[in-house]
């Protein structure tokens, strides 16, 4: 594809919002589709849950769902902001954003409710939220495994990237300069770049709002000529310099630089598929922080970096305590957030 096509058609290629609305964006989530749909159509007296992490199209799924049964009105509410009177008042109720945004006390003030309205029975519920709904503490105040109907999410891996964008090089190759033979092996991200984005990990923290946002980002530097093309390393590091972290105390610039040094010695050698989430132990010991405490260590350096959009990627199950006072928003263990990634493969 010409450099040119990528920048004209980078707003559908890497849509990721509701803008454009088309099932390419999921490309194989059917069965996840599926799963929902038939869990509201038995009208079990189960609470269906839809847990990723942040970023990975809970929300859309759910759109596609409500799309299929003809439900386009039925608005979500919000946990934290939902009343009594709200639960019940439809068949369907879907409620959203169950996660690391929210308050703790109206997190659990919401639990509450949904546990009673669940008890007096007849509607169908749908929860949608990170890893929070994993937790044992939700799921003990929920009422237990049998009450709950977890949705399996497919992951953001190689292969279903690979189609998602095949299905949106789809959706323009009528517009494209070459010929229509040639489209299926269009390519318009360079391989080293992709590998960095979408890495094949069983536990990713790679997410489809996070990529696809940062691909608009990225085709935004390139040159729109009429020469054939890829977004590639020097978009990448125009578009790291652009985003570069701000405000670090020097302790955790010296993390940071320490995390990307380890993980360059791991990737240039055998490749993004070998990294495996890391616990705050090994962080800690392995990039010589051994002089901190380990409440140092999480409050004062892998804490703030997991805030960070892209640097650290808390990968275990948050948790809000029984009595709302406290959300345990970052537990480990961590792997590299997607700027981290790109630094790792294309930074200074």
């Amino acid at each position: 594809m010409k450099k040119r096509e990528i920048v004209q058609y980078a707003e559908v290629l890497f849509a990721h919002t509701d803008a454009y609305n088309f099932p390419a964006l999921f490309a194989n989530r059917f069965d996840s589709r599926q799963f929902v749909l038939e869990r509201i159509n038995a009208q079990e007296n189960r609470v269906i849950v839809i847990s990723d992490i942040l970023g990975t199209g809970k929300t859309f799924l759910m759109n596609m769902v409500l799309n299929a049964l003809q439900q386009q009105q039925n608005r979500s509410l919000i946990c934290g902001r939902i009343k009594p009177n709200d639960l019940g008042a439809v068949d369907l109720t879907i409620i959203d954003e169950w996660d690391i945004k929210a308050n703790p006390k109206r997190f659990r003030q919401s639990l509450d409710l949904v546990k009673d309205a669940h008890a007096k029975g007849g509607k169908t519920m749908v929860l949608l939220g990170d890893l929070t709904l994993k937790s044992d503490n939700f799921r003990q105040a929920i009422g237990g495994d049998a009450v709950l109907a977890y949705v399996p999410m497919e992951p953001l891996n190689p292969q279903f990237f690979t189609l998602a964008m095949g299905q949106r090089i789809e959706r323009i190759r009528g517009n494209l300069s070459v010929d229509k033979a040639g489209a299926d092996q269009v390519s318009i991200i360079d391989p080293e770049l992709q590998a960095a984005l979408v890495p094949d990990w069983q536990t990713t923290s790679a997410n489809f709002r996070d990529v696809l946002k940062a691909l608009l980002q990225l085709a935004g530097h390139l040159q729109p000529v009429d020469q054939e093309g890829v977004i590639g390393e020097a978009e990448t590091k125009r578009w790291l310099a652009e985003h570069a972290p701000q405000g670090m105390s020097e302790p955790q610039q010296r993390f940071y630089r320490e995390f990307i040094s380890y993980l360059r010695g791991i990737v240039h050698t055998d490749g993004w598929d070998v990294i495996k989430p890391l616990a705050e132990p090994s962080l800690k010991s392995d990039l010589g922080f051994d002089g901190l405490s380990d409440e140092a260590f999480r409050i004062d350096i892998v804490e703030p970096l997991a805030r960070s959009p892209g640097l650290v990627a808390a990968m275990g199950t948050p948790e809000v305590s029984a009595d709302g006072s406290y959300y345990d928003r970052f537990p480990g263990p961590y792997l590299p957030g997607l700027y981290t990634r790109l630094s790792v493969g294309f930074g200074a």
